[in-house]
């Protein structure tokens, strides 16, 4: 963003502001800014507090399975105070519902027969942005792993356990996806929020693998057993390039997603864990989208 310098009497230069920074923090002319010098660069900054931003969903008619689909959609795109128009009071259960799946840090203010009002009434966690990333990475080993372990020991209803796991990085996902979206991270926001989003995906991926494996009560081949420890070393290796990026090390991920990739479409002409195969299929592309993603945020 670059702006024009403006002269103002004989020794004062001065400089308009972003509108869209202004109005976000409610700041009008006569109020002060703090201004600090650092290495060529003036950083301007603001004690004020950042305006609400609200709006109101119509969920009349609409059914549950949408209105679950409304309601984050709003949050993720950082709305503050959000009204829900209902038909009565098992749409405002649902909204109860919907604030207890993901939408971290909201509550219900104001409630009628026909509305709700729900608003943002927990801190900012813009500066936990980097903590929450880490963690969805680190669950979504842990996930993995662990439901390796279960296939291995044909451990069912443990494999149905860890599925759970997938809720979890679904409020954590949409937290950092919100944060992205209400405050921006770097210039590179719109990669960082398509990688977030596809550690959402793939968390559903591998819940679905698992809950159909312990549903069906599958005793997968070794192959299979194999391709899976691949599969998941392809997203711990992921991990490590994406905190200590390298390229070489890009350049090795890369050339071992071709060959699960390779290996998988083979597999399915010869072994009967199509599903599987085609849940293993996805993760390993969106594995490899992130790897693309990864390599973005570097540049």
């Amino acid at each position: 963003m670059k702006r024009k310098l403006v002269s103002q009497g004989r020794a004062t230069l001065t400089i308009s502001l972003p509108s869209k920074w202004t109005k976000t923090f409610g700041l009008k002319s006569g109020d002060e800014l703090d201004i600090n010098e650092e290495a060529g660069k003036l950083i301007l900054s603001t004690t004020g507090e950042v305006a609400l931003e609200k709006t109101t969903i119509d969920a009349k008619n609409v059914g549950q399975a949408l209105l679950r689909k409304f309601l984050p959609a709003a949050y993720k795109l950082g709305y503050d105070e959000i009204t829900v128009l209902t038909e009565g009071p098992e749409q405002i259960e649902e909204v109860q519902k919907a604030i207890q799946r993901s939408l971290l840090g909201f509550e219900i203010v104001n409630q009628s027969r026909t509305s709700c009002t729900i608003k943002c009434i927990g801190g900012p966690l813009e500066d936990e942005f980097d903590s929450i990333l880490r963690r969805i990475f680190l669950m979504l080993k842990s996930m993995s792993n662990d439901g390796l372990d279960a296939i291995r020991q044909k451990e069912f209803g443990q494999l149905t356990s860890i599925t759970s796991g997938e809720q979890i990085n679904n409020r954590l996902t949409t937290i950092c996806r919100r944060i992205i979206n209400k405050k921006g991270y770097t210039k590179h926001s719109t990669y960082l929020y398509c990688l977030v989003n596809e550690l959402e995906k793939i968390a559903d991926e591998y819940r679905d693998m698992f809950k159909h494996i312990a549903e069906k009560k599958i005793v997968l081949s070794s192959d299979t057993v194999k391709q899976i420890s691949a599969m998941n070393k392809l997203f711990s290796d992921l991990y490590e390039l994406f905190y200590k990026y390298e390229k070489n090390k890009a350049i090795t991920l890369s050339k071992d997603k071709s060959r699960i990739k390779k290996e998988l479409n083979e597999a399915f002409d010869k072994r009967k864990e199509g599903k599987v195969l085609h849940h293993m299929l996805s993760i390993v592309e969106k594995t490899s989208n992130l790897l693309s993603l990864a390599i973005g945020l570097k540049i």
